[in-house]
Order: structure tokens, then sequence, then C-alpha cells
């Protein structure tokens, strides 16, 4: 079956669409994912003596290419950390992680930030 499949024409490749369909899968379905640490940060502002925490929360977005153009935006991590916290009614963030996530297929790329940590909410004394 693949005895000569790269010295022969294209068009002799052609005639056999099973191999040319697995050659188009296997390019289409290939992909690198790269992810890594962006920051990380005890708390986004100074904390009061008690608070209260009011629990995790996850937040992301994604900036999506297709064939070289850009088709959506991508928020800032400061932007996502106040969504989460507003979301949640607290007054900050502690344990703070953001993550970068970069996903390339043959004619789309995913660009993405991940913000995780605890939203508290100060208490008064």
């Amino acid at each position: 079956m693949w005895n000569g499949l790269f010295t022969r024409p294209l068009r002799a490749v052609l005639k056999r669409p099973t191999v040319f369909g697995i050659m188009i899968l296997a390019f289409a379905s290939s992909a690198c994912i790269a992810r890594h640490p962006a920051g990380i940060a005890p708390s986004t502002s100074p904390l009061p003596p008690s608070y209260t925490v009011l629990g995790p929360a996850e937040a992301s977005s994604c900036k999506w290419v297709v064939l070289f153009v850009p088709v959506s935006g991508k928020d800032a991590p400061g932007t996502l950390i106040e969504q989460l916290i507003q979301e949640k009614g607290g007054t900050a963030l502690i344990g703070v992680t953001i993550e970068h996530k970069l996903t390339l297929y043959p004619l789309v790329n995913s660009d993405c930030s991940i913000v995780k940590g605890l939203v508290v909410k100060g208490v008064a004394s």
C-alpha cells in the first residue's frame, strides 16, 4: 500500500482517496499546545486583618486567529480579575495564578489567559 507512495505523481496519490484522506486528516488534527504560568501573586490588593473567603473563582479569555486573521480579542488579566471579584461580590482575590495557553492548529490558533484564585471580602471589625 505504501510502496512508492512518495515517488508517484500527485495524480496517482489522489486516485486513492483513502490514502489522501488519511494524509489530510493527519494534517488537520495535528496540534501543538503550550501551557505555562504567567504570574503568581498572594493577593490582588492589601487585605484587612479579617476577611471571609467567598469561594474559588476561575475565568479565561481567548484570542482566536483563523488563516492569520484575528477573529476575536482577548481581555487583559487585570480585567479578568476585576470580573471575578465583582461576580462574587468580593473585595480582593487571593492565591492568584495566571496561566497562558497557546494552541496551534494548522489553520486556527488560540491564545488564552486563565486566571484562578479565591475571592475574599473584608470584614469590618
